[in-house]
């Protein structure tokens, strides 16, 4: 009975693939991964793209407080177009990083849209053929459930949105106006206490830039408006560690 045992047992570790085979076997799952989440990663990119430039504007339109010829914002996103879509290839798949809580935003609802768009194929396939009038009746039924089932989600999606929608950084003749995701009243900064500009890079390179006031109060952003920096850096008596040369940022060697 022992060596039944015991021949089975060896029967199945002979069975067993080894070690080098499970590795090769694991390399070609991710080559089969790794393109799609790449493609699919740079979709997301394409489509949130236009997307992001549409809720820019909506933000524009409707929840900056200052006629649009009194000020400039501060969003690069403001003075871009779809023709504008980044073409290094960083740039191209950080898309979404550009604003941040609404770029993810967007991706979820991309992926909604695309779930509803392949229920609704799925379903349309199992139709009934031969009865056109139960096949009619099913295919409206069918469109009506998708229709409310998009304007539903992207209701949902829009309320989301309004909070990170009511977000602004303008520049005005005398001061910069700030709101931010949760504020209820905006923050003004007298550009005529504007003291230093700093360009700061953190651990992880991301890039920030500290606008130091007098008094101490020192306001930070990210990937702001060049040529509204170059208006910045212009002004008397604003120290920086960078410099303009033409239209071009370099950093000074302090």
């Amino acid at each position: 009975m022992n060596k039944i045992t015991s021949s089975g047992g060896n029967q199945a570790l002979e069975k067993r693939p080894s070690l080098a085979v499970r590795a090769v076997k694991n390399i070609k799952i991710c080559l089969v991964i790794l393109p799609i989440v790449f493609l699919g990663w740079a979709s997301c990119s394409l489509l949130c793209w236009p997307v992001l430039l549409g809720l820019q504007k909506i933000t524009d339109t409707f929840f900056i407080p200052y006629p649009s010829a009194s000020y400039r914002s501060m969003n690069l996103l403001s003075h871009m177009g779809l023709l504008d879509f980044p073409r290094s290839f960083v740039g191209a798949f950080g898309v979404i990083f550009l604003n941040a809580p609404l770029g993810f935003l967007i991706m979820f609802w991309g992926i909604f849209c695309f779930c509803i768009a392949y229920n609704i194929v799925e379903a349309w396939r199992k139709l009934p053929k031969r009865n056109k009038a139960l096949r009619s009746a099913r295919q409206r039924e069918l469109l009506l459930r998708t229709l409310k089932q998009f304007v539903v989600g992207t209701g949902v999606f829009f309320v989301l949105c309004i909070p990170f929608l009511r977000r602004y950084e303008v520049i005005t003749a005398d001061s910069i106006c700030v709101k931010e995701f949760f504020d209820w009243h905006e923050q003004v900064y007298p550009l005529a206490s504007l003291q230093r500009i700093q360009r700061v890079v953190t651990g992880k390179g991301l890039i920030s830039w500290d606008l130091h006031f007098a008094g101490g109060p020192v306001y930070s952003t990210t990937a702001p408006d060049m040529q509204v920096l170059e208006q910045l850096l212009s002004r008397p008596g604003v120290a920086s560690n960078v410099e303009v040369r033409g239209h071009q940022l370099y950093l000074r060697k302090e």
